[in-house]
């Protein structure tokens, strides 16, 4: 829950910098099924780290997606 303060200031706590980061993840994961290349790790390396799932990463985007729904990341 995304909580304000008495002047309107968001605050925000270590689990939505968390659900930020796995979200970003995902986003870049589907980038890299079409194609596109990033600086540094790929995001597949990371998610097969965090998650222990394995495979490519057109097949990793449905796999993931259904783990961060699991978790209700992802509605």
């Amino acid at each position: 829950m995304i909580r304000t303060d008495a002047d309107g200031t968001i605050l925000i706590n270590n689990e939505h910098v968390q659900v930020f980061g796995l979200l970003s993840l995902y986003s870049r994961l589907k980038l890299e099924s079409k194609g596109y290349k990033c600086r540094g790790a790929s995001a597949l390396s990371a998610i097969k780290k965090i998650t222990g799932m394995k495979g490519t990463s057109a097949t990793m985007v449905p796999k993931y997606e259904g783990w961060l729904r699991e978790r209700n990341i992802l509605t």
